[in-house]
């Protein structure tokens, strides 16, 4: 009882304390709120994203099986049923849950008759559910020992599709229209589960994938869409591993049965291509997420606690810096018999509360500063990133709680431990300084002075490190926004459209888009209306294969060369604002050329120094829907648009009427004389009107896909920008305590040089070079940190280097400056100093 009533005594002193210096309360509670606030909304969006376990049972123990070239470590993901076959009986025995699945977008004819649905479906093996440990909420699973066909008719389905579809009805028994194929909906899936592929709403039984996707070869050994997950047992160690991985590599491998993909993704024997790779298991967790987002998450958490650290520094700092003016107070504590315990306990105390009020403010902070994160989040970045995007703003759960009590319990002891040595070691001389009616040295010992010249050192590093990362990473988006991708997206409504293979075929197809087209740009607003397969900085859209010249050698120009194709309708590059390119034409000759347009870069590469206008492809394959070899007559040369990624080399391209080759995945292109979202009402209902069972989807403007190509260096530049910004702030506070803490103690000895001759100006240029010290050794801390960080950074950046001297220049140079200011005031304030009056104090 008596050490509950000392430690309340000690509370309401500390309280007291606390009340009586206002200011400091306020900068020490301001700063670690903030600090601790913007690491704990970084950890919760890392939460969300990273940290939490797949939904699925023991997600460490699912691997996905993968090819792995030797020599250029290009990674095969994609397998066929008869690969898997295979792959299944070499493991039988060994590991008892293999499975494999394909992901496929469906559209799907909603209950009520009204407009389809997009959804993205996951075609399965009967194995799939009890790898996975996922059961049905509602009706039946898939039966893993049924015969093949025996669920071939049937589909599970989200519970957020039967909210969607159905309202508050359940969907089982119910006929669901997938691409025009009925399945009976047995089973409704958990809220949270979106399979293997993490964004699927449909598991469908693989037998159903050659009429849902109208594919008669879709099980074939000739289609590659599969992937396979294997479940390893969480207790096999290396060896046992590696040994699964040998026996799959004879089967799968060199054994003769094994196939390689060639450039155009087909199958090709290959024994002497497949000895020079090996397989390898991608954890299926991991791959919900892109590793560039996962990265740029972890280096933002680490920029978050550099400002947490400096914050705990500036306020032990300012925790000791106090202590002085308290000199007198403990003195008289110290004689009157407080020991040493007792005053550090106090000390402890006042820590206590300052760090659970800051981490209570820190949490409330950080309850806003997640939202702020949630609403700037990158756009795609995995499928666990597009869950989370899609979800509402996340709320503070316990983990988060847990995790800032953790932050609030290790800000105590930092910023509490320094004051607590303090106390202790100067409690004799201070006990003799009042019983000899002295006034108190002060309670820092002699080495305070350089411990927190160091910490000012260290804080100025890491703010250092902080900010040249936001200077990059504004570079970095700054090379990004300007650059010319050979279009103009302002004004330009994109929407993607696919058509289901069961019921449209290349006629049917180009009907429907002429009817499409000739209805769209009647719409008032609509300048321009087009269609195209592959959309401007779609990097995973395809191309197809040619031979632009036989004498040229075979996939430099002859036989298997690549091209990049787009089949495109006759408004597409005034849709785009590229002038003066006329597009291809329908052939009307009955000869098998048809007219194309070929790129610049195709130009240059095939034809340089040659107008290329009259030549010929000598063979092009017509890759939508026409599926034949043609020879392409050259009617015009378009400028280079990207279509890969930002910044890379343009590649050879050829453009092809869409008469010519319906696709049936297509984008709509919608030129806007205003708003281009105000048209998505009624072209979807001129889509309506010629089939009500269609769906338009991915609904965004031109100017919006090219914001996203830079979303998360744009997120990475507005988070480090704001925490830079904290950083510099404390870590110029620190400069600026160390040197008027400085000049506080030195008052005597300035004086002293004052009267004994010394000048304003030689006083002003002493304190100005300690505080330069000071910094200058800071910024050889920071860039050290930076250099020792450059690897982390490089894969985020575009257009600029890690190391780049010119963005350290500039840092160093703001840095200075900033030193030299938060050095003035302590030092004008030195100059000030009445030698008479200094003396006297002593």
């Amino acid at each position: 009882m008596k050490i509950v009533e000392t430690v309340r005594t000690d509370l309401r002193f500390a309280m007291r304390t606390l009340r009586k210096s206002r200011l400091y309360a306020a900068a020490a509670l301001s700063s670690l709120a903030l600090a601790i606030g913007a690491t704990v909304a970084t950890f919760a969006i890392i939460d969300g994203l990273v940290l939490r376990p797949a939904p699925w049972r023991r997600p460490a123990e699912v691997f996905l099986l993968q090819r792995v070239d030797a020599k250029t470590g290009q990674v095969t993901a994609g397998w066929s049923q008869a690969r898997f076959d295979v792959a299944r009986h070499a493991l039988a025995g060994s590991v008892s849950d293999v499975a494999n699945f394909a992901t496929r977008g469906v559209t799907l004819a909603a209950p009520a008759g009204d407009s389809g649905v997009r959804a993205d479906a996951e075609f399965v093996s009967p194995t799939y559910l009890r790898l996975t440990g996922v059961s049905p909420i509602h009706g039946r699973a898939l039966d893993p020992t049924a015969h093949s066909d025996a669920d071939a008719n049937t589909v599970l389905i989200s519970t957020r599709l039967e909210r969607n579809l159905f309202g508050g009805t359940t969907a089982i028994g119910k006929t669901l229209r997938v691409n025009g194929i009925s399945l009976t909906v047995i089973g409704t899936m958990p809220n949270d589960f979106f399979g293997l592929s993490g964004r699927s709403d449909l598991w469908i039984p693989l037998e159903a994938a050659p009429a849902v996707w109208a594919q008669p070869e879709a099980l074939s050994q000739y289609n590659f869409g599969f992937r396979i997950a294997v479940r390893v047992p969480g207790a096999w160690n290396a060896a046992q591993r590696r040994g699964l991985l040998d026996n799959l590599d004879r089967e799968l491998g060199t054994g003769g049965r094994a196939s390689g993909v060639g450039t155009s993704g087909g199958a090709v024997d290959a024994p002497a291509m497949v000895a020079t790779s090996h397989m390898a298991l991608a954890s299926a967790a991991d791959a919900l997420m892109e590793p560039g987002l996962r990265s740029l998450l972890w280096i933002l958490l680490g920029a978050a606690s550099c400002v947490l650290l400096l914050a705990c520094a500036n306020v032990a700092s300012l925790s000791v810096a106090r202590l002085t003016a308290r000199a007198t107070e403990l003195a008289v504590r110290s004689a009157l018999g407080a020991t040493a315990i007792r005053l550090a306990a106090s000390q402890l105390i006042e820590a206590s509360i300052i760090g659970v009020v800051g981490g209570g403010l820190g949490l409330g902070f950080a309850a806003w500063a997640e939202h702020a994160l949630w609403s700037a989040r990158p756009s795609g970045g995995g499928a666990a990133a597009r869950q989370f995007a899609a979800a509402a703003p996340p709320a503070i759960d316990a983990r988060t709680i847990a995790f800032a009590i953790g932050v609030a319990i290790v800000t105590i002891v930092l910023i509490g431990v320094w004051p607590v040595f303090e106390v202790r070691r100067p409690l004799g001389a201070r006990r003799a300084s009042f019983s000899a009616g002295g006034r108190g040295a002060g309670t820092a010992s002699p080495g305070a002075g350089r411990v927190r010249a160091a910490l000012s050192m260290v804080q100025l590093g890491l703010a250092f490190v902080v900010t040249t990362s936001a200077v990059l990473f504004v570079a970095s988006l700054r090379t990004l926004t300007t650059l010319n991708h050979g279009f103009s997206p302002a004004g330009v409504l994109t929407l993607r459209l696919d058509l289901p293979a069961t019921r449209y075929d290349g006629p049917r197809a180009r009907a429907l888009y002429d009817d499409l087209l000739a209805r769209l740009v009647l719409i008032p607003g609509v300048k321009a209306a087009d269609l195209t397969n592959s959309l401007p900085l779609a990097a995973t859209d395809g191309g197809t294969a040619a031979a632009v010249d036989l004498s040229l050698p075979n996939q430099h120009g002859g036989r298997g060369t690549r091209l990049d194709y787009h089949t495109v309708g006759p408004a597409y590059f005034r849709s785009l604002g590229v002038e003066n390119v006329k597009s291809p034409a329908h052939s009307v000759s009955a000869s098998d050329a048809v007219p194309v347009i070929v790129s610049r870069a195709a130009a240059n590469q095939y034809w340089p120094g040659r107008n290329p206008i009259g030549q010929s492809i000598h063979e092009l394959l017509l890759a939508e829907t026409s599926g034949k070899w043609i020879r392409g007559e050259i009617v015009g040369v378009a400028p280079d648009i990207q279509y890969g990624a930002p910044g890379a080399p343009a590649e050879a391209g050829v453009y092809v009427s869409y008469t010519d080759d319906p696709p049936l995945r297509a984008v709509l292109i919608v030129k806007a004389a205003a708003e281009p979202l105000g048209l998505v009402a009624p072209v979807r209902s001129a889509l309506r009107a010629l089939d009500p069972q269609l769906v338009l989807y991915d609904t965004k403007t031109l100017d919006a896909r090219v914001r996203e190509v830079a979303s998360a260096t744009r997120f990475g530049s507005l988070v480090l920008g704001a925490y830079a910004g904290v950083a510099l702030v404390i870590a110029l506070i620190g400069v600026y305590s160390v040197i008027a803490f400085g000049v506080a103690q030195r008052r005597a000895e300035i004086g002293i040089r004052m009267a004994l001759g010394a000048t304003r100006e030689g006083i002003l240029s002493s304190v100005l070079t300690r505080g330069m010290r000071v910094t200058s050794a800071g910024i050889v801390i920071g860039v050290a940190g930076s250099v020792a960080t450059q690897r982390l950074l490089t894969s985020h950046l575009f257009g600029v280097g890690a190391g780049d001297l010119r963005y350290y220049a500039a840092v160093f140079a703001a840095f200075v400056l900033a030193g030299l200011c938060a050095s003035v005031l302590p030092a004008l304030s030195a100059t000030r100093v009445d030698p008479a009056s200094a003396l006297r104090s002593e």
